[in-house]
């Protein structure tokens, strides 16, 4: 089984990983999104995805979350919160996925409260890779999949 994690963006970079349960094979990475419209950014997202890793079995994406801070009050006055929405269901249906071959986790249901410098290090120490040489939206993507896999008995050991 093919799984595909997604941690989207309005503005910057999408993280992707995949995971194949028959190979056990890892791959990640991650994608400018970029766009005259909200439309064309869905579109390049999707087609970016699509191209280089295929329809997966499952998909699994990151559901924005409302922070009431000052960051979080800017993102909602832009949008950039209700677009990153919009921007995960595209993705979903773009890719005709029905309702029980993809899972949404809100940031703090994969990581809880924790830095991005701590999730970081848990990737750098699971998977041996050295600092730098990956990005926090891929790590993010990376990761939030380990949490889906391990919920479902499915990380190997």
């Amino acid at each position: 089984m093919k799984y595909l994690a997604v941690d989207p963006s309005y503005a910057n970079r999408a993280g992707w990983a995949t995971y194949d349960t028959s190979t056990c094979e890892w791959e990640w990475g991650s994608y400018e999104v970029d766009g005259l419209n909200f439309k064309v950014r869905c579109w390049n997202l999707f087609n970016s995805l699509s191209r280089n890793q295929g329809k997966p079995d499952h998909l699994i994406l990151e559901w924005p979350t409302y922070y009431g801070g000052e960051r979080g009050q800017i993102a909602a006055a832009k949008s950039y919160t209700i677009n990153l929405a919009g921007i995960v269901m595209f993705v979903v249906g773009a890719f005709a996925m029905p309702a029980k071959d993809y899972t949404l986790y809100t940031a703090p249901d994969w990581k809880g409260s924790v830095s991005k410098q701590v999730t970081a290090r848990r990737f750098f120490k699971m998977f041996k890779v050295e600092l730098n040489q990956v990005d926090h939206d891929t790590i993010d993507a990376v990761m939030m999949l380990v949490y889906h896999l391990q919920l479902i008995g499915e990380l190997p050991k």
